[in-house]
């Protein structure tokens, strides 16, 4: 149990000390990787991509499989999707930690993974 919270407490500290990524990182991090993400309770997850030029793509795998396709941005430091159906076509904007290489946490309570290729 105490191995338990110390890991939990690793991971709380890394993600509270990392510094929000700037938009020059999120570009050079986060732009034409696949990532794959899930929220922080692990009910929802899938993959995306932020393309170059603006495009997104999105696939919900779990809890009910979908595709979304629509656009991103960068407005300060926060990436803006804009999904054509997920979230009513709202646009949700939402800053970015690395908590290790390739591996982030967002503001809106999901988990970033740069994929691998082949993977």
């Amino acid at each position: 149990m105490r191995e338990i919270i110390f890991m939990f407490l690793i991971f709380i500290s890394k993600s509270t000390m990392a510094d929000d990524l700037s938009a020059t990182q999120i570009d050079d991090k986060i732009v034409g990787q696949s990532i794959a993400w899930w929220d922080s309770t692990g009910w929802m997850g899938g993959n995306l991509q932020l393309l170059p030029g603006g495009k997104a793509i999105i696939n919900v795998e779990t809890p009910r499989p979908s595709r979304d396709s629509g656009s991103w941005s960068i407005s300060g430091n926060q990436v803006c999707t804009f999904w054509k159906s997920l979230r009513q076509g709202q646009e949700k904007c939402y800053s970015l930690k690395e908590i290790e290489p390739g591996h982030f946490v967002t503001s809106g309570g999901n988990e970033f993974k740069i994929q691998s290729a082949g993977v």
